[in-house]
């Protein structure tokens, strides 16, 4: 079922994102608005909650209680707003090369992401990776010359990219993904294998991010980072009251006292 009018008009007063004609401006600015404004977290993995991804779920979980997703989650969403407001839109999926950092190292397909066409020219419109989502339309294959972008997408022999980051004078591989289709099945099993499989880093970790364009803020288990121009900050988080507040407070999700007092156990 794709997005309804209501469902995209609903969405798109919540982003403050007005209708316009597919352009790399409307659609760099629908992109920044949702990392913005919807979190990214693993709490609803954590809390073995059910997380189907059809249109109606995601909308009552992103948008409605605002409790926050994960890659398969914000970036399928995505996949349906482009599409319902005239973009062309491929899914894609990646292998995350973090925290190894070996490209060539064999690993599962767990992430999401989406590829979009706008005049003849394909970008990267990551809208799901974290405090490392770059919230910026990356072009696709790579454009050769100087850029400003602290984020790359690098070509790779055997039609395979590189998402990487841009960090301490080195790009930093992210994830690895091919130029290619795949079924539902594919896609379906790595959402699976990301919110239920023990060994899956979402079901071990709470994980929370939100990317703004003056800062990004950043929950790892019981530490928060806030990352701005002028340098980071760090806290650490010692009850689950306090973790309540941060989550409410800084990441605007919608989770209960009980929620919140699970999870601080979880992350200890």
């Amino acid at each position: 079922m794709s997005i309804s009018e209501e469902q995209l008009n609903t969405y798109l007063r919540t982003t403050g994102v007005k209708v316009a004609a597919p352009s790399v401006h409307h659609a760099s600015l629908l992109l920044q608005q949702h990392v913005t404004k919807f979190a990214f977290t693993s709490a609803n993995v954590l809390l073995e909650r059910e997380l189907p991804l059809n249109i109606n779920a995601l909308m009552d979980r992103l948008v409605k209680q605002r409790v926050g997703g994960y890659c398969y989650e914000h970036n399928a969403l995505l996949f349906e707003v482009f599409t319902a407001m005239g973009y062309s839109v491929e899914c894609r999926l990646a292998r995350v090369v973090l925290p190894h950092g070996d490209p060539t190292r064999d690993t599962p397909l767990t992430h999401r992401l989406n590829v979009i066409t706008i005049q003849g020219v394909r970008y990267l419109a990551e809208g799901g990776f974290s405090h490392m989502t770059a919230a910026q339309l990356l072009p696709f294959p790579p454009v050769n010359g100087p850029s400003s972008l602290n984020y790359r997408v690098r070509q790779l022999p055997n039609n395979e990219y590189l998402y990487e980051l841009h960090k301490n004078r080195k790009w930093i591989p992210l994830y690895r993904f091919e130029d290619r289709s795949h079924p539902e099945s594919d896609l379906l099993m790595g959402h699976f294998w990301s919110h239920r499989h023990p060994d899956a880093p979402f079901v071990n970790n709470l994980v929370a991010s939100l990317v703004t364009p003056n800062r990004t803020l950043s929950l790892q288990n019981s530490v928060f980072w806030c990352i701005e121009q002028k340098g980071t900050s760090e806290k650490r988080i010692h009850t689950a009251e306090e973790l309540l507040v941060l989550l409410r407070d800084e990441f605007e999700l919608n989770l209960s006292t009980a929620d919140c007092e699970i999870l601080f156990n979880l992350c200890q």
